[in-house]
């Protein structure tokens, strides 16, 4: 602040001080953290020259104070806190209280004394820097100029303690005359306890008789002139009689209540309209497009996206000005102010997962379509990791919010985070699992897998688990690190080519021309089925983008071969085998195209004059 900053040197220049009264080096600098203490500081620095110069003129000094004060009202005003640095403070304290401990057990009287006059400073520092935040935080919080008040008063009077002031005086007094360092430090830290009592009361008396600049009215309040109606309404004679017992008992008036009551029911019946109008709104700005069913479609995004928020937002603000219409400055609102805080955070982490949800929801499909290589479990993945996130990020805007100190949490957590690792050890595996299963591409949802345990179709793949629904109708949960750590056999991983393959018998007594002419028709049959692969076959057209050492085929999942052969002599039968693949890789698709070429090659067998061999025995009795 540069007026801080013009007041602290224009105190040096007129007070006339020199290096050996005052240590230049050690004056406070101004910044954006430390304006307020710069402030005290520099009133502590005139309330010492005052003691120790009977020349100083005076009426400068107070107009200099005054403007210092008028300073530390306009940091107040403008809301900025104070920043203590408690931990040393308390640290500090922790040594000086084993110190008086020491020396009263010892009988070090003047040794104690000198410890708690250091020790009672420190506790005013704290009391008067958490003092001025808190004000701040009241005035966040609406209170009365006579809440406000009473709170001052009460700082004040822990500050100047006069038993505690009497008994230091006493000891300051004896050690005048006595010349030993125990006796300077005495009078030292008396020095300096007696300018922080002094400094802190007179802040403290500026901020009380201005403490009608640092109340904080509601905008919505003053803007409809709230307390005219309130007003209004008590001025009617059979309210003022009802009014006696309503202050007496709950220290409210009817009026508060009337008008509270109107404006809590004004914003929920605004809840029913909403929507509806930002629907009107936005279809009357499509009017002009003619993509129908796209319109449609953000319709109903915008609609499940932002009605259950809006509509919450609405209530907690109805509450929220239901209750500071009815506080009449007899209790504290600093506390409702945070809790309702705390549910406006809430409400918009969760608006801001209703906007991630919906789009999805709506828009996934046509996405999909349009972008046919990304994986349906990615984007299910992601959208657990964004929640994650989310979570994190409105739990850590709630702990600032109940004035916890984030910045020490986040750096707990170099240290806590190891024991957090090896407490979540196997969450922390799984969750890497995840990762390599989406990477590595394994398997997607909908596909079709077995693993050493399990057999079925992938039903999502999560954060921690695979979930699989197997083929008796079972639903398995599987942790994604035993799943990283198996052998996965995937049947959905094929374009083209789900395996026929058979052994045909026929029996020894055919003839074996007949038998090449049916191998011959079987293969023909197979080579022109609509439904058999074959080399012809139309295969994708892609390229493999990265460097692979195998057949194109063999890594989109193609095959393509057709084979029928004179296999073996069986002990029952002479075996054809027969070896080809349905284009198709659907199951009952194959079953059809599987039973279809039976019936043909069972066909051809006959056209053959063959015959279907089955186990047979033959016993030959020797006469």
């Amino acid at each position: 602040m540069f007026k801080r900053s013009i007041a602290i040197f224009f105190i040096l220049m007129t007070v006339g001080l020199s290096q050996e009264t005052l240590d230049i080096k050690n004056l406070p600098l101004s910044s954006a953290s430390s304006q307020l203490q710069d402030s005290i500081d520099a009133l502590k620095i005139l309330n010492n020259q005052l003691k120790v110069n009977d020349k100083i003129n005076e009426e400068l000094v107070y107009e200099q104070k005054k403007e210092i004060f008028e300073d530390i009202l306009e940091l107040i005003i403008n809301e900025k806190n104070a920043q203590l640095k408690r931990i040393e403070l308390k640290s500090e304290q922790e040594k000086l209280s084993s110190k008086m401990s020491a020396n009263e057990s010892y009988g070090y009287d003047v040794a104690f004394i000198r410890d708690e006059i250091e020790y009672t400073t420190i506790s005013n520092q704290i009391l008067f820097y958490e003092a001025m935040n808190q004000i701040i935080k009241l005035r966040k919080g609406y209170i009365t100029n006579n809440g406000l008040r009473k709170y001052i008063q009460s700082v004040k009077k822990r500050i100047k303690n006069d038993t505690l002031l009497t008994k230091f005086q006493e000891y300051y007094e004896k050690s005048k005359n006595i010349d030993a360092p125990i006796y300077d430090d005495l009078r030292l830290n008396y020095e300096t306890y007696t300018t922080d009592v002094l400094t802190f009361t007179e802040v403290l008396n500026y901020l009380y008789h201005n403490s009608k600049k640092i109340e904080k009215s509601n905008f919505l309040i003053s803007r409809f002139n709230i307390s005219f109606w309130v007003n209004a309404i008590n001025d009617y004679k059979p309210i003022e009689n009802m009014n006696i017992y309503l202050n007496y008992y709950l220290s409210v008036d009817m009026g508060r209540i009337l008008v509270a009551m109107f404006f809590f029911i004004l914003i929920n019946s605004l809840r029913l309209f909403v929507m509806p109008i930002i629907i009107t709104f936005i279809k009357k700005r499509q009017k002009g497009h003619s993509h129908k069913e796209s319109n449609i479609q953000l319709q109903n995004y915008l609609t499940n996206s932002f009605t259950k928020p809006i509509k919450l937002y609405l209530l907690i603000f109805s509450f929220e000005l239901f209750i500071q219409i009815v506080h009449n400055g007899q209790f504290d609102l600093i506390k409702a102010e945070t809790f309702f805080n705390i549910i406006y955070i809430i409400n918009t982490g969760y608006l801001i997962y209703k906007l991630f949800d919906e789009w999805v929801d709506i828009y996934a499909e046509t996405f999909f379509e349009n972008h046919t290589t990304t994986r349906k479990e990615m984007v299910s993945f992601m959208l657990n990791i964004f929640k994650f996130i989310l979570f994190l990020v409105i739990t850590l805007f709630i702990l600032t919010e109940l004035d916890f100190d984030v910045k020490a949490i986040l750096a707990s957590l170099g240290i806590g985070g190891i024991a957090i690792a090896l407490a979540a050890k196997e969450t922390l595996s799984n969750l890497f699992s995840s990762v390599n299963l989406m990477m590595d591409n394994s398997f997607n949802q909908g596909d079709w897998i077995v693993t050493d345990k399990y057999e079925g179709t992938v039903i999502e793949i999560k954060m921690r688990t695979t979930t699989i629904r197997t083929f008796d109708n079972a639903l398995v949960t599987i942790p994604n690190s035993e799943l990283a750590n198996t052998s996965i056999k995937n049947w959905s991983k094929r374009v083209l080519g789900r395996r026929i393959k058979m052994n045909i018998g026929v029996t020894y007594e055919s003839n074996l021309e007949d038998i090449k002419n049916a191998i011959k028709d079987i293969e023909q049959m197979l080579q022109t089925h609509p439904e058999i692969a074959t080399k012809k076959s139309d295969i994708v057209n892609e390229r493999i983008k990265n460097l692979k050492l195998a057949k194109k085929e063999d890594f989109y999942g193609i095959k393509r071969d057709l084979m029928v052969y004179l296999d073996e002599f069986n002990d029952s039968s002479i075996d054809i085998l027969v070896y080809c693949f349905s284009k198709t890789t659907n199951w009952v698709e194959w079953l059809e195209v599987k039973e279809d070429v039976l019936f043909k090659i069972a066909q051809i067998i006959r056209n053959n004059n063959l015959e279907f061999a089955y186990p047979t025995q033959v016993n030959y009795i020797k006469r």
